[in-house]
């Protein structure tokens, strides 16, 4: 009824073709603004269970917060001492994290795997395997580094000498996060384990919330740890971060019916039978849309998820890689998967 309404109008005065543009647009706004914003303050549509929603019982700070100020220059063996002295690994240098960790030992046999796409990561990735070490120290880790000019290649290297849990995958170049990502699905899947993270190398993913998402997978077959439910919170974002985020959010839910509240968040855990069934050699996205795809694939297997709540925070060091490109890709798949029909390229 609003496109009919706003196209009349619009047609008196316009091509059809340009009235039939800005009605669509004007339609799909007041739609998103109904159907998703007013409706998600009044009725939650997440699939999860309330008994997992809270963080409260982790209260322990970052790990990273008392290490000594990374960026130290000199050779890698000196940086790395500089964090980890040598006659320790990174594991004897982890406090005894006492109750906190019950969550992850209530399935010993879940074998856990943390993929962590890395390019141009050296000063933080010290920094963030200590602090899942600390949180969830039963998990194993693999770096997939595509050639970093920086050298974290090399360090990720040295870091898996002295723990057995790191583990890297080197690739020759910058060739996208949705790329990285697949082929560490691949390596979990060939080395048979159970539940498989996606997560940022920039500190933006707190490891404190590993407990309660691996605690989540139990019961479901995707965890995605969510900005937008309650409990979750993006502090330092910007005005615009917010808006481009938020609003390709609603964008691709709507569009494509995904009764998601995070749908492009980057901080997930999944089971194997999921990674197993989704068809990873077909996925398009190579950026952030790669979320979107993953997202919408899960749901069409009709696989379970659940939301946990996260605070996001911007990364501390080192560059972003956020570009005007990674956008447009992500709303060009939406729209691609929307109109394509099933069975043709573009489709999902």
């Amino acid at each position: 009824m609003c496109f009919s309404t706003v196209y009349t109008q619009l047609e008196r005065k316009l091509q059809n073709l340009v009235a039939y543009l800005i009605a669509f647009l004007l339609a799909t706004e007041v739609s998103i603004l109904v159907n998703f914003v007013l409706n998600d303050r009044i009725t939650s549509r997440l699939y999860m269970d309330e008994s997992i929603t809270s963080s409260e019982h982790i209260t322990i700070a970052p790990a990273y917060e008392v290490l000594t100020t990374p960026g130290v220059s000199g050779p890698m063996e000196e940086q790395v001492m500089s964090i980890f002295s040598p006659s320790e690994s990174v594991s004897t240098l982890i406090p005894d994290p006492g109750p906190i960790l019950s969550a992850t030992q209530q399935d010993a046999t879940l074998r856990t795997l943390i993929i962590i796409p890395t390019y141009n990561e050296r000063e933080n990735l010290p920094l963030l395997l200590r602090d899942i070490f600390f949180f969830a120290p039963r998990t194993d880790v693999l770096v997939v580094d595509d050639n970093s000019p920086d050298g974290t290649g090399e360090l990720a290297d040295l870091l898996s000498r002295q723990d057995a849990r790191v583990h890297v995958l080197h690739r020759p170049g910058k060739l996208g996060l949705g790329t990285a990502y697949i082929a560490g699905f691949k390596y979990a899947i060939a080395h048979g384990y159970s539940a498989t993270f996606e997560m940022d190398a920039d500190l933006s993913h707190g490891p404190r919330y590993l407990p309660d998402m691996l605690q989540a997978i139990e019961h479901a077959d995707l965890v995605i740890g969510s900005r937008y439910v309650t409990g979750g919170a993006t502090p330092n974002w910007s005005v615009s971060r917010r808006m481009i985020s938020g609003c390709g959010n609603l964008f691709a839910r709507f569009m494509l019916g995904i009764p998601v509240h995070d749908c492009t968040g980057g901080f997930r855990c999944y089971r194997r039978q999921v990674l197993e069934e989704i068809e990873l050699d077909s996925v398009q996205s190579r950026g952030y849309a790669f979320q979107v795809e993953l997202t919408h694939r899960v749901l069409q297997g009709g696989f379970k998820i659940v939301e946990v709540p996260i605070t996001f925070m911007d990364r501390r060091l080192g560059v972003s890689k956020m570009s005007r490109s990674i956008v447009i890709e992500a709303f060009a798949y939406v729209l691609r998967a929307r109109f394509s029909k099933p069975g043709v390229p573009g489709a999902v």
